[in-house]
């Protein structure tokens, strides 16, 4: 039969016809979808859909629909267009349960065609009949699955999604066992299906506080990480590993959830995934580490004893910045949590000793300026925050970090903008304006050195914020008298005898504005800063 043929027979009142018609077409679309599209083929399916009254029409032609639909944009366009995608979701809640497989099959592909089509089904309600779907229909669960995956991509849509109630159905979902079917083929849909389901929680997720309290509050967090387990043990991923991470990374933003998270040993499969798992699954388990670590002892601690470390410093080598960003900015949250506990130090030598301060160093002078080497040099600032404050009569024995000479705290110097510390005064004079940098995080050109005195902070990544900055600078005594601006060889008593020394430059300008405290230092024309 010429598909010709096939568009004219599909214009009988024969039921025989109508269903031969449409079967024709559903085998020619590999092939030929142009060429039914050219024929009218579309609009003949959709008048079928629309105007017979008998099952087997429906499902023959919705099944046509759905084959031409995912082979050819054009088909997808002009269904669209045609207005059959109010059609087809009226067929999702037929009473017959093979119709609603053909109307999910063909709503997914629909829903791959961009912007548009998803408008058009959210318009058209398509998230409600999905969502009951999932919960009736076995056979139509993972055409539904997909579909709302898509769906939950366009915002409207998401909406739409989450006013229909569809998490508990989705957690439902990821607690399934594949140990309870029978045959490849069923265990390999039901690990597509709950790829799909976490992805879909993921999009709820993201920018929606009520759907991750929902998740939260319906067991989702426990599900999600047993399903992340269960997907690493089998070594079949189906995508499910990178979508589930991501849902946890996004709820991993809640400081309400993030005991949860901890609870459900959420920290062990992540480091797992970041170890052998994909780019993209390597990034959001580090991503999600690091939200679980920041701020939150807790947290780090936990993320530590689950041996993030080491694979945390080996996706700093990562060929992907995504990766390389997430890991710099989790292994400065272990660095930084509760600065000064003793847990916090052993993280740091941890992190030392797995050799995070040279990879770190590479990413520094890799990307300058990019975010990544934002969060690198807060990271290599953080492994140095463990130096001795200045005074403590700690610091006694300590070496230079360049030249490795004995200096005590009290007479240690530090360099600017990035404010490391722990040299010599001879290094820090030398490095000044030199190309060599900062021998910490190798910031090219440090532009200051200033002397570190009783009671003064000069780097604010030492305090986490400017305000706490500012709070342990006013209970400092006693205040520097001296100039901050100049080389070592310019203190506030020579300055008077030196009027000609060059203004600061707008680097050092421009970090003492935001690190110190306003009219407590000096430049050397006397004037407050």
């Amino acid at each position: 039969m010429s598909i010709e043929e096939a568009v004219e027979l599909a214009r009988s009142r024969e039921i025989s016809h109508q269903v031969g018609a449409a079967a024709t077409m559903r085998d020619m679309a590999a092939r030929h979808s142009s060429q039914v599209l050219e024929a009218g083929g579309v609009q003949a399916l959709l008048h079928l859909l629309a105007t017979s009254h008998w099952k087997q029409v429906h499902h023959a032609a919705a099944t046509a629909l759905a084959s031409l639909a995912a082979a050819n944009r054009g088909v997808r366009d002009t269904v669209i267009q045609a207005g059959g995608c109010a059609t087809l979701v009226r067929l999702l809640s037929d009473r017959e349960p093979r119709t609603q497989e053909a109307a999910a099959a063909a709503v997914w592909s629909l829903s791959v065609g961009g912007r548009a089509a998803l408008c058009a089904l959210a318009a058209a309600g398509a998230a409600q009949p999905l969502v009951k779907l999932m919960r009736s229909n076995v056979a139509a669960r993972l055409a539904a699955a997909s579909a709302l995956y898509n769906l939950a991509h366009e915002p409207a849509a998401a909406a739409a999604i989450a006013a229909a109630g569809p998490i508990p159905v989705l957690i439902h979902q990821l607690t399934v066992k594949r140990t309870n079917l029978k045959g490849g083929q069923q265990k390999e849909e039901l690990r597509q299906v709950q790829a799909a389901a976490a992805g879909t929680l993921w999009c709820l997720a993201d920018g929606q506080p009520e759907s991750r309290a929902a998740i939260g509050a319906g067991g989702g967090v426990q599900a999600l990480v047993n399903l992340l387990t269960r997907t690493l043990d089998s070594g079949n991923d189906s995508g499910a590993s990178f979508q589930v991470a991501g849902c946890l990374c996004c709820l991993a933003q809640d400081s309400s959830l993030r005991d949860a998270l901890r609870i459900a040993d959420c920290a062990e499969p992540l480091v797992r995934l970041l170890r052998s798992g994909s780019d993209d699954g390597r990034e959001q388990a580090a991503g999600a580490l690091w939200r679980l670590a920041r701020g939150n002892e807790a947290g780090a601690a936990a993320v530590a004893d689950a041996g993030a470390i080491v694979p945390l410093v080996l996706a700093l080598g990562s060929t992907s910045q995504a990766v390389q960003h997430q890991a710099a900015g989790c292994l400065r949250s272990l660095c930084s949590a509760a600065a000064g506990a003793g847990e916090a130090e052993a993280r740091r030598v941890a992190v030392k000793a797995a050799g995070a301060r040279s990879a770190l160093q590479r990413l520094v002078r890799a990307s300058p300026g990019t975010e990544t080497a934002v969060e690198a040099c807060g990271a290599l600032a953080e492994l140095d925050a463990s130096f001795p404050e200045p005074g403590s009569g700690a610091g006694i024995g300590r070496t230079c970090r360049a030249c490795s000479s004995p200096i005590d705290t009290s007479d240690a110097w530090a360099l600017a903008p990035c404010g490391h510390r722990g040299l010599c005064h001879g290094c820090a004079t030398e490095l000044v304006g030199s190309q060599q940098g900062c021998p910490v995080c190798c910031q090219a050109s440090a532009c200051l050195a200033a002397r570190w005195m009783v009671g003064l902070y000069c780097s604010p990544k030492r305090h986490g914020t400017l305000a706490g900055f500012v709070a342990a600078s006013a209970a400092a005594q006693p205040w520097p008298q001296f100039c901050l601006y100049c080389l070592p060889r310019c203190y506030l008593a020579q300055a008077t005898a030196d009027p000609h020394v060059d203004p600061p430059c707008a680097a050092c300008r421009q970090w003492l504005a935001f690190c110190l405290p306003a009219s407590r230092f000096w430049t050397c024309d006397r004037r407050p800063i």
